[in-house]
């Protein structure tokens, strides 16, 4: 899935817990073997009040007669393959094996993570599953969850739902409650950004699909869509961890884009660990650094699309937005400490931008202090405001750097970008 260079620059979502709600997990061999995954838990809603779990890969609980949750697991695993994980299986089998979501067990599932979230160090929650009745045949269940949800979100536990599969201008329960709930994602599915090796969908594909676009295949199935849709990942061909064994590349649908984003967010929730030690991260950074690094192409329609695209591939060389979020900077200043110890300085945000027919050259100030310690600035980030909100266009940036009226580049270059990145690298 494209992360390999975001995994050699020493991110692989290290010190967080990934967990999921699904049907339920098998013992495989790129768990146990290749990834060496530190399983925290795995729990077994039995029923709507008995649980059993075991942190044991060798236990007998661990079973996924669908496929389903060992598919998923496999997606958000091989973006942070240095993840913990915390599994809660629900399944249910309903005729010829297909199964079906006991949505008293995702109850159940849900509370336990509520009051237990912190005995696992759980950094994100990953939830392939919807149901568009729930809300009219059981509203006191479907209020239980919503809250349950709500309440986990404004933990810093952003939460990554699938959109659903059935091609309609209709999202269900529980992505539909995404736009008004800060740090609940509704995550639809496109085909792999580099399907065709062609970026502007030209290729003559026989089926249709073109990089980028969003799911659907001539059968009917593709990714729901509507107002409610905020984001957008892989979800064509993805290769995951087969149930019988080995990785397999057919995994289809918004079930496998959930779990994508998910580990992108571990990613994302890892670097910031490893930089500014174990500390709690603003739920605002968590949302807004998501959404600003979705890729927006110019003809992407918000109803289809979201916000945009957020893959591995998106986020393994810019790791952080700028626009309208927080940037840690501290690491990045390390080198120069000794040069302005004891002095003031400021710093700002240089950035030329294409207006279409020539350069121009803005200076933003960003952060700025009359004396310096160095340990107040290491330990907070820079708000960087929108400048550029709304408009697509080339820029170039680079940062420059003050101190007792001598200027410095932090970048000796002017570094060439594009808005649809919308942000830069820091490290």
């Amino acid at each position: 899935m494209q992360a390999e260079s975001f995994h050699k620059a020493g991110y692989e979502g290290d010190g967080t817990t990934i967990a999921i709600i699904d049907s339920g997990l098998v013992i495989h061999e790129y768990f146990t073997d290749t990834l060496q995954t530190n399983l925290r838990q795995f729990v077994h809603v039995k029923d709507d009040l008995t649980l059993e779990s075991t942190n044991c890969w060798e236990s007998l609980y661990l079973v996924d007669n669908s496929g389903h949750g060992t598919k998923v697991t496999g997606c958000a695993l091989q973006c942070a393959p240095k993840a913990d994980l915390l599994f809660y299986s629900i399944e249910r089998l309903g005729t010829s094996d297909k199964w079906v979501v006991d949505w008293y067990k995702v109850r159940t599932a849900l509370d336990h993570l509520n009051n237990h979230y912190d005995d696992y160090g759980v950094s994100v929650l990953s939830m392939s599953i919807g149901n568009r009745d729930i809300e009219t045949s059981n509203p006191l269940l479907y209020q239980e969850i919503k809250s349950l949800l709500i309440s986990i979100a404004s933990k810093g536990i952003p939460i990554f739902i699938a959109s659903g599969n059935d091609y309609s201008f209709s999202i269900p329960f529980p992505a539909n409650i995404a736009p008004d709930v800060d740090g609940i994602f509704c995550v639809g599915g496109v085909y792999n950004l580099d399907y065709d090796n062609n970026d502007n969908g030209s290729f003559d594909d026989p089926e249709d699909r073109h990089s980028g676009e969003i799911w659907h295949e001539p059968s009917g199935h593709g990714t729901s869509h509507g107002c409610e849709l905020e984001i957008m990942s892989t979800s064509f061909n993805v290769a995951t961890t087969d149930p019988s064994g080995g990785i397999n590349s057919y995994f289809d649908g918004t079930s496998a884009a959930a779990p994508v984003a998910a580990g992108c967010a571990a990613l994302l929730i890892g670097m910031w660990h490893q930089v500014n030690g174990f500390t709690t991260i603003p739920l605002d950074f968590i949302e807004g650094t998501i959404r600003n690094m979705a890729e927006y192409r110019y003809d992407d329609d918000p109803l289809l699309y979201g916000d945009g695209i957020m893959t591995p591939y998106d986020c393994r060389i810019y790791p952080l937005s700028i626009s309208g979020s927080s940037v840690h900077t501290g690491y990045m200043f390390t080198s120069y400490k000794s040069a302005f110890y004891g002095h003031g300085y400021s710093v700002y945000l240089d950035w030329k931008e294409w207006n279409g027919w020539t350069w121009v050259t803005h200076s933003n100030l960003v952060a700025q202090t009359t004396h310096c310690d160095w340990n107040p600035f290491s330990a907070q980030n820079m708000i960087v405001p929108d400048f550029y909100e709304g408009y697509r266009a080339r820029i170039q940036w680079r940062y420059r750097l003050d101190v007792c009226g001598m200027s410095m580049n932090i970048y000796t270059s002017w570094n060439t970008n594009y808005i649809y990145n919308d942000v830069i690298p820091i490290f």
